[in-house]
């Protein structure tokens, strides 16, 4: 048989998959397969997506002319549960991986833990004596699909993990340490931005973020497939800086929250060239260092770089860099034993193991006997206490002492209704107290607001926010907008009645009679009624 001299790397993306071939560490080829194109194929005859995915990778092996037997594999986050916790640092190990890690992950999953394949890492903190817990699962019916897709490739996947988590080997690769608190921003035009912090190699944090609407996303991994590099229009640019810049500050308010006390010291950047340098000044202006990586240096010269490109390349050198926390879908122990969940033969005993002793039973007799005499010498005044309560206790309408227990519980059942009955009149109200009151509080200096709109429709509630900021700045214009967003989005008694919050215009103008340039902005917030 012959041997395979090259190593492969399949990412699975949100709207893309992506092929890369490397050969000792350098990206020599580069496939990229829209899933538009997965879409168009057997559309006559309907076919599955499994058939069309095969169908496609196929194709485009051949046409390629690559035959690999071995392929590491890589996915997108919306197709895995990723999820962090602690548990108490004096469990054994034998307790988390027969029971504790599964009962605690089932707070954390919107579905049964017996319809996962799962693999952890543990991460222990003697300074807060908790063990962080790294959880990564995947439903079984998909990790089914993508093995049947390799069969019918005649292929045999190496191992199975988050793309985010494969993203780690390049930073290996330029000589970033993974000593501290460091954060890693992935950013691409074509599939979902990856934000992910790790202290000494372990990620204890990670938010997959999409940035641009699907109809754009789609059309540039069109132009990514045919070798072309998208770039933005200026305004167009500032709208996606605008919205990873917030989408940022929402994540580092977490983050900071749920660890404080973990200072983020800098973040390790990859992104397209033409984006590279505004999102560098974007990060400083957070207050955070910026470590950009150049990823030309890691692929031939005829390769356009793309985000999904790097991902497939991290799974590609899977072999020959280590990640200090590997997660890997596809492990025996995973699959046969994790998701058994405890299980009393992890744990023999004999009773071999235990000797009697008399002193023992005598002292065991004793306390039962004291404790059984000191029960029945309560019990006299207990009888007494009972039947003074009965004599003293408030009368109720429409019960009566010799009331049988099915009477009181008819009684409790009325008494319910008529409490439902009340609560179904006031409840789905919105009541807009708080939220005009939380309005002044979250305007900037220089903006105001014009127009407050609001409707109530049968399956939505919207609020629709008119005003003009004047600062004689149009980029500080647009980042006071941006802090009002932010400032409803962070605020628990506006972000729990809209659930969406977002801007849907922003314009300079001139105010006529002043001559002053300013900026109009349009803010709506809606929340869908189930």
């Amino acid at each position: 048989m012959k041997r395979q001299t090259s190593d492969f790397g399949i990412y699975f993306g949100t709207e893309v998959i992506s092929i890369t071939e490397v050969k000792r560490k350098k990206a020599v080829s580069n496939i990229i397969i829209p899933h538009s194109r997965i879409t168009a194929l057997g559309a006559e005859q309907r076919l599955p997506d499994k058939f069309k995915i095969v169908a496609a990778l196929r194709d485009d092996f051949v046409k390629n002319d690559l035959s690999p037997d071995y392929v590491n594999i890589t996915l997108a986050g919306e197709d895995l549960i990723i999820r962090t916790f602690e548990l108490p640092i004096f469990l054994s190990r034998k307790e988390l991986e027969y029971g504790a890690i599964a009962f605690e992950a089932k707070k954390y999953i919107p579905f049964l833990i017996e319809e996962l394949v799962f693999d952890f890492k543990l991460y222990k903190d003697q300074k807060n004596k908790k063990i962080l817990v790294l959880f990564v699962g995947i439903k079984k019916d998909m990790l089914n699909s993508y093995l049947a897709i390799f069969k019918q490739l005649h292929m045999q996947p190496k191992f199975i993990e988050y793309a985010g988590f494969s993203l780690f080997r390049i930073l290996n690769l330029i000589g970033e340490k993974d000593k501290g608190c460091l954060g890693l921003l992935s950013v691409g035009l074509e599939e979902e931005t990856n934000f992910l912090v790790y202290q000494n190699g372990f990620p204890f944090f990670s938010r997959d973020i999409s940035l641009i609407p699907m109809s754009e996303s789609r059309s540039t991994a069109e132009e990514i497939s045919n070798g072309k590099i998208k770039k933005l229009t200026s305004t167009a640019k500032i709208i996606f800086l605008e919205r990873l810049k917030s989408e940022m500050r929402i994540s580092l308010d977490f983050f900071r929250r749920k660890f404080p006390t973990k200072p983020l010291e800098k973040v390790v950047v990859l992104s397209d060239l033409h984006l590279q340098a505004e999102i560098t000044g974007m990060i400083k202006d957070l207050g955070l260092s910026v470590v950009d990586v150049d990823l030309s240096k890691l692929i031939s010269e005829n390769l356009p770089t793309s985000c999904a490109l790097a991902k497939s390349y991290s799974a590609a050198i899977g072999a020959r860099v280590k990640l200090r926390f590997p997660i890997d879908l596809l492990k025996p122990a995973v699959k046969k034993e994790h998701v058994k969940g405890f299980s009393l033969q992890a744990f023999p005993i004999s009773l071999s193991d235990f000797k009697v002793s008399p002193k023992v039973i005598i002292m065991a007799l004793l306390i039962i006997g004291v404790v059984f005499m000191w029960g029945i010498y309560r019990k006299i005044p207990l009888e007494k206490d009972i039947e003074l309560i009965k004599i003293m206790q408030p009368k109720v309408e429409g019960i009566v002492p010799e009331s049988s227990l099915s009477a009181i519980t008819g009684f409790q059942e009325n008494l319910l209704n008529k409490v439902n009955i009340m609560e179904g009149i006031v409840s789905g109200r919105v009541y807009f107290t708080e939220v005009l009151n939380l309005l002044p509080k979250v305007m900037p200096r220089g903006a105001w607001l014009t127009s407050i709109q609001f409707r109530n429709a049968k399956k939505t509630i919207e609020l629709n926010f008119e005003g003009i900021v004047v600062l004689e700045n149009p980029e500080k214009e647009f980042a006071a907008v941006s802090d009002i967003v932010l400032g409803l989005r962070s605020a628990p008694n506006f972000s729990n009645i809209f659930e969406d919050i977002e801007v849907v215009s922003m314009e300079t103008f001139t105010l006529r009679k002043i001559e002053l340039e300013a900026t109009k902005f349009t803010i709506l917030c809606r929340r869908e009624i189930k």
